[in-house]
């Protein structure tokens, strides 16, 4: 009676090895990076950039202070948004990979009060493999403060500063959650004004 119980037993546990041993030897999917979905900026979004790269910002303050900014240069390069699965137990991770493209211009200065801005326009923010709706966002930093933005065409209403005796039409934005530092932009020449930078407003001379 033992030995008929001890051959169950021992069939039993041959065919879990067996069964393990098939799972192991199946084909799991490659685990080789393979680009899924690149998403690249359409002309028209390029062609509303205002900056070319090596543009010389000037900004005054409503004090007379001068602050001048320097670009230094255009990237235009590829975010990599990276998900991974896991199949199955026997199996490694499988990668898939979503491109957005950035474009992304620096303007760097001196000035203690006004020493950075940084531009950036893409199809994604990179949190997510999902790009915008309108296919385009905007990343704007100015001295270390940024925030991200959809487009600013859709979410803020329209405003009008008056420079040297011309009305120039753009939108005042937020840069923080606080609402303390907003800046001025306009299509054509982008950043035209920045809004309570230590109580100072500094605007772009044209």
């Amino acid at each position: 009676m033992k030995t008929k119980t001890y051959s169950i037993l021992f069939f039993a546990v041959s065919y879990i090895l067996l069964f393990n041993a098939c799972k192991r030897d199946a084909p799991c999917p490659s685990a080789t990076p393979s680009i899924e979905h690149k998403y690249y900026l359409q002309d028209s979004s390029k062609k509303k950039i205002p900056y070319t790269g090596f543009d010389t910002l000037v900004f005054i303050s409503d004090s007379g202070e001068i602050a001048t900014l320097y670009g230094h240069g255009k990237q235009d390069t590829l975010q990599v948004y990276a998900r991974n699965t896991q199949p199955g137990l026997d199996c490694d991770y499988h990668y898939d990979y979503w491109e957005f493209e950035i474009i992304q211009f620096t303007f760097t200065g001196n000035n203690p009060d006004l020493n950075s801005i940084n531009y950036s326009v893409t199809t994604s923010d990179g949190t997510n493999p999902i790009p915008y709706i309108d296919g385009v966002a905007y990343g704007i930093s100015i001295n270390q403060k940024s925030n991200w933005y959809d487009s600013f065409y859709f979410n803020f209403i329209i405003d009008t500063i008056t420079i040297k005796g011309i009305n120039y039409l753009g939108r005042n934005i937020p840069i923080d959650n606080n609402l303390t530092l907003y800046f001025f932009y306009n299509s054509k020449y982008g950043i035209m004004k920045i809004s309570n930078i230590n109580g100072k407003t500094w605007t772009l001379k044209l």
